[in-house]
């Protein structure tokens, strides 16, 4: 079993990301460089990024935590995994992209 199916049973389908056009579009942020990303996830609770991690590490996956994917620094640019949540407009969080 892969990371991909292992997340996909975890979070579903609708929130586990591998098709080659999804993977290029997360590959990178607002600037030139581009990293390789194997899967993008999008976990919405603590314990999913816990879970998510595990999985991660299990595979030996590297993971980049994402904002809003506009920095110019490529610091959006994934090496192997790659998690992104749906910030909640209730919940407190820091900014950042």
């Amino acid at each position: 079993m892969d990371a991909a199916v292992e997340l996909e049973r975890l979070l579903g389908p609708d929130r586990v990301r591998t098709h080659p056009l999804d993977r290029w579009l997360f590959s990178k942020d607002a600037g030139i460089s581009r990293g390789e990303t194997e899967v993008v996830v999008f976990p919405e609770t603590t314990d999913e990024v816990a879970a998510c991690v595990r999985i991660a590490r299990r595979f030996e996956l590297t993971i980049v935590a994402r904002g809003a994917g506009t920095g110019l620094a490529g610091g959006g640019g994934p090496h192997g995994f790659f998690a992104r949540g749906r910030p909640d407009p209730d919940e407190p969080h820091l900014g950042g992209g």
